[in-house]
């Protein structure tokens, strides 16, 4: 039960194999080394794949329970190191990995939370994902262009806006698109402000009904 593994950390910490962090419940392992070791008595392969899809989804069960984040990140990570094959919901996995890059956003911790983007991202059937699925291929893809931008990768923001132009369905969802569209132009080394004020005017003009200008 819970309270076992709880008393499992606590003497692993007292003998100095982990170490307890900053995130609060969370552990670490003191060395690289007991990583490695611990990690060497489950050997690569079939039966070290289930045995993480079984601790990510004991993780989830308690999470929901319990309410402790680190769970929430755990099991993302665990689900997302294994093939796609061992996973039942790839739409839930999808869904799990956008709660974690929230909860990552909240904490300003935008790497973190655009890999888990990313992770969401490759869960999605890419032929029917905004038909089957609109809000989360949405939200996952907006939020991923916003984390992408931030953090100047653009040709990958680009990539996500393209996405979302393609299949939003109103304007108010195309309009996170467009802001960075536009940032892109004037705050990329480029400094093309005749590009955004351009690409302002197109927008008004083709998407807003602005003739008159």
């Amino acid at each position: 039960d819970l309270q076992r593994v709880v008393n499992i950390l606590l003497e692993a910490v007292a003998e100095g194999l982990l170490l307890p962090t900053e995130v609060g419940k969370e552990y670490a392992f003191a060395h690289d080394i007991i990583e490695h070791a611990a990690r060497s008595l489950v050997p690569e392969g079939e039966e070290r794949d289930v045995l993480l899809v079984e601790i990510a989804t004991v993780l989830v069960e308690r999470e929901a329970i319990d309410g402790d984040e680190w769970m929430l990140f755990a099991a993302a990570r665990h689900f997302n190191s294994v093939p796609r094959k061992y996973i039942e919901s790839l739409d839930d996995l999808a869904s799990l990995n956008l709660r974690a890059a929230k909860s990552a956003t909240a904490k300003a911790s935008v790497p973190q939370a655009a890999q888990l983007l990313r992770s969401g991202v490759s869960c999605l059937d890419n032929d029917s994902c905004w038909t089957s699925n609109y809000d989360l291929s949405f939200d996952l893809y907006n939020r991923l262009l916003s984390a992408e931008f931030a953090l100047r990768n653009n040709d990958a923001a680009r990539a996500a806006i393209d996405v979302v132009l393609s299949n939003a369905t109103s304007l108010r969802d195309k309009s996170a698109s467009h802001l960075i569209m536009m940032r892109l132009a004037v705050e990329t080394s480029d400094r093309d402000y005749s590009k955004a004020v351009e690409i302002g005017l197109d927008l008004l003009t083709n998407e807003y009904g602005e003739s008159n200008l």
